[in-house]
């Protein structure tokens, strides 16, 4: 999705490919072969905080913040300067075993975070897939962390990852509840109001529907045949995942434990989608 708003629609985006620029004292526009980016690294807590203070927003340099920290992110706006905020939505087990299999094929000093958020290191998931076929799960426009645990995945399981990482991530993220137990009266119900009020809602699975979606709510355009050209290219032609896998079955241990680890995330995936249904007169 990101080189799709980057190459193909001319968008300026900031996300992770502002990395490396901790030390620039003063915003600027990246200039990559793959699109323009600002020099802020909006993947993670630290590189938000940073944004914030260099004050991304008023500056008037973006178009797209992406990120899955969405509260930290909120501090980017103000009164004077608003955002409105869309999610790509992917199955949580799809995800979680997708995350895995990308894992075990990147250097073997990679570890991820545990218990609760898989974020950065799907971060790296996300911008090695955008490069080689530009495909992205859930973002934020310019419109979710965890205590750290290094666990190194080369050698490790898929049960063993599954009983490790992600348990809830998007109700966690969505109501800031990183640690401690979820209650479904409270913490699912929060989630899901935040979502029906703040969020249009895109499918992974819906992805051209959801992307045409995007450009109306925005108001964003296509600027010649060479762009329309460009985002099909990366839509429909490119080749699809380069870790692929097979789907796991839904009576193995792997998927049970899955299942068991994120019922609140795969409830709010279903009212997603119920939502994306809804929403259809909203930018039909």
């Amino acid at each position: 999705m990101k080189l799709i708003m980057s190459m193909c629609m001319g968008r300026v985006v900031a996300c992770e490919q502002g990395a490396g620029h901790q030390l620039d004292e003063q915003l600027e526009v990246l200039n990559k072969p793959f699109g323009n980016f600002a020099n802020v690294d909006t993947s993670t807590p630290l590189g938000l905080k940073r944004a914030t203070e260099l004050g991304l927003i008023p500056s008037r340099m973006i178009d797209v913040v992406l990120t899955p920290h969405v509260r930290e992110a909120t501090k980017l706006f103000d009164s004077h300067h608003k955002g409105r905020l869309f999610a790509l939505f992917r199955d949580p087990i799809e995800r979680v075993v997708s995350l895995y299999y990308f894992l075990r094929i990147v250097p073997t000093d990679t570890s991820v975070r545990s218990p609760s958020s898989p974020s950065d290191a799907q971060g790296q998931q996300e911008e090695r897939e955008g490069q080689e076929e530009g495909s992205s799960s859930s973002s934020s426009s310019s419109s979710s962390s965890s205590n750290s645990v290094g666990i190194n995945i080369q050698g490790m399981s898929l049960e063993d990852f599954a009983s490790n990482v992600s348990e809830n991530w998007m109700v966690r993220s969505l109501t800031n509840t990183m640690t401690g137990p979820l209650t479904r009266d409270h913490h699912l119900a929060l989630a899901k109001e935040i979502l029906r009020t703040k969020f249009l809602i895109g499918l992974l699975e819906e992805k051209t529907e959801s992307l045409r979606r995007i450009e109306a709510y925005f108001g964003w355009r296509l600027p010649s045949r060479v762009s329309q050209t460009c985002k099909n290219n990366m839509f429909y032609f490119e080749p699809q995942s380069k870790n692929a896998h097979d789907p796991i079955e839904p009576t193995s241990k792997e998927y049970k434990i899955l299942r068991e680890r994120n019922l609140f995330d795969l409830e709010l995936y279903d009212y997603a989608k119920g939502l994306f249904e809804e929403q259809k007169s909203l930018v039909g």
